[in-house]
């Protein structure tokens, strides 16, 4: 099972192409299920978040544009390095999101 908060990119266009497996995307307004093969586009400020209900693997090719935002993903790998049990706790979570023009809604889905 997958969890996550709704996020929404102030600065950043987002694509997913859904490589393997099945993914569900969320917004505001609608739910997405995405298969093998299909491709989904996040405009900047869309409130979304998206996870895997099944238990088969998911693997996606993520892309945001301008790529500035992929130094966000590296900034929460260091940071996890550095706690003890090596997991993201929701208050580094935010810190790194506030450095990326990232906002979460505080709505969280469960899949």
């Amino acid at each position: 099972m997958c969890s996550g908060p709704d996020t929404v990119l102030q600065m950043h266009d987002e694509t997913f192409l859904v490589i393997r497996g099945t993914a569900t995307f969320t917004s505001r307004d609608s739910k997405i299920t995405a298969n093998a093969g299909d491709y989904v586009v996040v405009p900047t400020c869309s409130p979304h978040t998206f996870g895997n209900e099944s238990d088969e693997e998911l693997v996606l090719y993520n892309t945001f544009t301008p790529t500035f935002y992929i130094d966000y993903f590296r900034l929460m790998a260091k940071m996890a390095a550095q706690t003890e049990d090596g997991k993201l706790t929701p208050e580094l979570a935010k810190q790194a999101m506030e450095r990326y023009a990232t906002l979460q809604t505080g709505v969280t889905k469960e899949f």
